[in-house]
């Protein structure tokens, strides 16, 4: 479930970096003005929190790995 929900949010970070329309058509919750305006949210702010996503994301997969090989390592006696 983690690594879907950075999956997720990583895929969302880098579809805004690559459309500037969507990005600047984004607004705050009351409305009053857009995300990503002058003094507000920037693009490389955007860049930088995807850049952390994705790190963050190899994280998982590398902890992820060394458990499923302690996994397939395990034995069961009876």
């Amino acid at each position: 479930m983690d690594l879907a929900l950075v999956e997720v949010c990583t895929q969302y970070c880098l579809m805004l970096i690559g459309n500037d329309h969507i990005r600047n058509s984004i607004m705050v919750p009351d409305g009053h003005r857009a995300v990503f305006s002058t003094g507000h949210a920037t693009l490389d702010g955007l860049a930088q929190l995807t850049h952390e996503l994705v790190a963050l994301r190899n994280d998982i997969m590398k902890e992820n790995e060394r458990s499923f090989t302690k996994l397939s390592e395990a034995r069961v006696e009876y």
